[in-house]
């Protein structure tokens, strides 16, 4: 039998479309207008709100009004001030109460068609005294009983704010306990424009926190943002997540961030049936600390049913011990980021570690970088000192990884890579999307970049979902088949229809690079360059564009799309095509249910 969709769902995809493209008129007209959109309509527009606004204009228009204030230079525009102009009854909340329980998210519409990068939110503001005297009168013991999602970030604290009446408002964090419910799973804390002259502020932050560790019961995910500048700040929330253990049974995913777990919290994540991400810092402390309790238990010496594990550090060494002592068996996501490089052996380390700690069968993502860009050590003297070299017996560790989709390999360290070693990677790894093979000793010596287009013909031959590519190698040399490798797959033809690649050296005629091209990838359609630092590399691959894709300029946005970025400056047909982009209508949908 085939499946079916029903009239219902049907309904709902419609007013889901026209949500998703924010569309707020249209929804609301569908709601007004027909008896069977209604319902479905109506669950739809109050499913997510970006603030409490809608909730408060539900109130009966005598009991709330509004002021309009100018906004400074150089925003010009107007913004809203709402307050309550009288005390309230229960007869009050009667369309409040019809409406509040539809409400499942507060907080920010991350992901949206039109705003996918930007966070978006209303301009009009609610003061604190008044959201407190809305829930005090509220009769009922919960305003959101049904919430399962709460975004308390940058504009949820800023529409509570008292800022246009010049006087101290209560803290936000107060605020946003008014939005905690029963049903509450998800919680977003960004407490990254902290007021350091809010005296209260830490002590209200903890209050929070402490509330929904002992009123959620069914939490799962908790994603927290906080400046490590902001010691303050650091020290409660970290002592927070510590007891987590005791109290949220179905965590799990705790995003931390740049926040270091204390030395016990990291000990009863280890140990977690649940925890299946984990984000957070991780100091030499409590490397040391998990290290000793590893070598009393097995048990929680793993993560053992962790799928995404991101790791920032100060301390290479912290990070190498920490990964030489520690399982993620089910680990599909792995991204290690220290601001600190290593030497030769550190290196040796860390990809043996990678090799024995990890599944084969699941990483399908590997991100590893060391060193920060600023750092003096990438210098290349004091690179070789180090004797910091990745070289091919490094990433023969990985070529059991056959799931591999995405691998980033960055670090201030000089590269030992040969046409060879790049065949046996593309043989390997037939499903990844994206390599980067990279350091940031550019430019790099004369005997070390021993790649050359043969490597990319493997790539070609052998990985037809390769999108990106950011290995260094010479655009010259050997321009026939790759040789064969033992292999029991059959080397397949080329499919590669988009690729951006990133430090190719043309030293050869720019002819030949071109005719190469368009012999190793036939299907090409869109051709990405990454930036370089050398004018005349810039000079032979604009020419090498003119002359392999000139067809590129004949095709209309979005269907061929033909990028050059030069020096960091994107050259883009498709911004002369006379495309503009509109924001919709804002809508405050309390008023229209009224």
């Amino acid at each position: 039998m085939h499946q079916v969709v029903s009239v219902a769902e049907i309904f709902l995809a419609i007013c889901q479309y026209v949500h998703d493209d924010d569309d707020y008129p249209s929804l609301a007209v569908l709601a007004r207008s027909c008896r069977t959109f209604y319902p479905i309509a109506v669950e739809v527009l109050w499913r997510c709100l970006e603030n409490m606004i809608p909730i408060f204009r539900l109130l009966p228009a005598d009991a709330w009004r509004f002021k309009e204030h100018s906004l400074p230079f150089p925003s010009n525009g107007t913004i809203r001030v709402y307050d309550l102009q009288r005390r309230l009854n229960a007869s009050d909340f009667t369309a409040i109460m019809q409406y509040a329980p539809l409400v499942k998210q507060i907080g920010f519409r991350r992901g949206s068609r039109q705003y996918s990068q930007w966070l978006r939110y209303e301009t009009d503001m609610i003061p604190s005294r008044a959201l407190n005297a809305l829930v005090k009168s509220l009769p009922a013991p919960t305003l959101f009983p049904s919430i399962h999602t709460l975004d308390w970030s940058f504009r949820s604290l800023h529409i509570c704010r008292q800022d246009y009446d010049d006087e101290r408002a209560e803290t936000t964090w107060d605020n946003a306990c008014l939005c905690i419910g029963p049903q509450l799973r998800k919680v977003v804390v960004d407490a990254m424009l902290y007021d350091d002259e809010d005296e209260v502020s830490e002590q209200s932050l903890t209050n929070f926190l402490t509330r929904i560790g002992n009123n959620c019961p069914q939490l799962t995910e908790i994603d927290i943002k906080v400046s490590p500048d902001i010691s303050d700040l650091v020290f409660p929330v970290t002592e927070w997540v510590s007891s987590l253990k005791n109290r949220l049974a179905r965590l799990r995913r705790l995003c931390c961030n740049e926040i270091p777990l204390t030395e016990s919290a990291l000990c009863h994540l280890g140990g977690s049936t649940t925890l299946t991400e984990l984000n957070f810092a991780l100091t030499a402390s409590a490397a040391e600390y998990w290290i000793g309790a590893a070598l009393q238990s097995s048990i929680q010496a793993n993560f053992p049913v962790l799928r995404q594990l991101h790791i920032f550090t100060e301390d290479s060494t912290a990070l190498l011990r920490f990964m030489e002592h520690t399982g993620f068996p089910q680990a599909e996501t792995i991204s290690v980021y220290s601001l600190e490089s290593s030497d030769g052996s550190g290196i040796t380390t860390l990809f043996n570690s990678v090799q024995l700690r990890l599944s084969p069968l699941k990483v399908t993502d590997l991100d590893i970088e060391l060193g920060d860009s600023s750092e003096v050590s990438q210098d290349q003297e004091d690179i070789l000192a180090r004797e910091c070299i990745v070289r091919p017996h490094h990433l023969h560790t990985l070529l059991a990884f056959r799931q591999l989709r995405r691998l980033h390999l960055c670090g201030n360290w000089s590269v030992d890579y040969d046409d060879a070693l790049m065949e046996q990677l593309a043989v390997a790894w037939p499903q990844i999307e994206d390599l980067g093979l990279t350091s940031r000793s550019y430019p790099w010596g004369a005997d070390e970049v021993q790649t050359s287009w043969r490597s990319l013909q493997s790539f070609a031959t052998h990985c037809p979902r390769l999108e990106k590519l950011e290995i260094p190698f010479m655009a010259s040399g050997y321009t026939g088949p790759p040789a064969t490798t033992n292999s029991p797959a059959q080397p397949q033809l080329p499919k590669i229809d988009r690729l951006k690649v990133s430090w190719i050296i043309i030293d050869g005629p720019v002819s030949e690079a071109a005719a190469f091209l368009e012999e190793i990838l036939p299907n090409l359609k869109m051709f990405d360059l990454g930036e370089y630092n050398d004018a005349e590399q810039k000079r032979r691959w604009y020419n090498v564009r003119k002359q392999y894709y000139p067809m590129f300029k004949d095709y209309a946005f979005p269907k061929f799309v033909a990028l050059l970025y030069i020096g960091g400056m994107e050259h883009n047909g498709a911004r002369h095509l006379g495309v503009k982009c509109t924001d919709s209508s804002e809508v405050v949908r309390g008023s229209h249910m009224k």
